[in-house]
């Protein structure tokens, strides 16, 4: 495969890869992704998944639909 080129257009400079992906912008913000990682490991340990016994330990699953919205004031979820 042969190196992919570079181009200008539209003042921006694009890499032409011939690739058809459409994917958006994956550029983040690392403080954001920071703070939504501390946020997690928050979740995780508030949880008790930390505790090898608990039955969801090592998983992160399910912790955003769990603590999210006790966050925003909703206690009802």
């Amino acid at each position: 495969m042969s190196a992919p080129l570079l181009a200008t257009g539209g003042g921006a400079l694009k890499l032409l890869t011939g690739s058809t992906n459409t994917a958006p912008n994956t550029m983040v913000n690392p403080f954001e992704e920071q703070g939504r990682q501390d946020r997690l490991e928050s979740w995780y340990e508030q949880d008790g998944r930390n505790d090898r016994s608990h039955p969801m330990y090592a998983l992160y699953t399910g912790l955003a639909d769990k603590y999210m919205n006790k966050e925003q004031g909703n206690v009802w979820a």
